[in-house]
């Protein structure tokens, strides 16, 4: 299944020192992770199968983004917060 490969590259899971899985999703903000990211948000099935336990959305900032990349961030924050799930700015230098 696509979704599976193009998720693998996307997902790490870890556990937590307390046994909880914690699943960080790379988000670069274009289609293939905003995809992948709304699904996990919206389609509680999808979330247990490929991100169960914990979900931490971090947005890679490489800091050459498109200016509407930029733009949909707070867009994005906005989103994950009301679904409480933590989404991180991660500026890679």
């Amino acid at each position: 299944m696509v979704t599976s490969q193009i998720l693998s590259s996307f997902v790490g899971m870890k556990e937590h020192q307390t046994g909880e899985t914690l699943t960080m999703l790379s988000c670069g903000m274009g289609q293939e992770s905003l995809i992948i990211t709304f699904r996990l948000i919206h389609d509680s099935d999808f979330h247990e199968r490929y991100a169960p336990g914990d979900l931490i959305i971090v947005f890679s900032n490489k800091g050459n983004e498109h200016p509407e990349t930029y733009n949909y961030l707070p867009i994005m924050e906005k989103i994950c917060d009301e679904h409480s799930y933590s989404c991180e700015d991660s500026e890679i230098e």
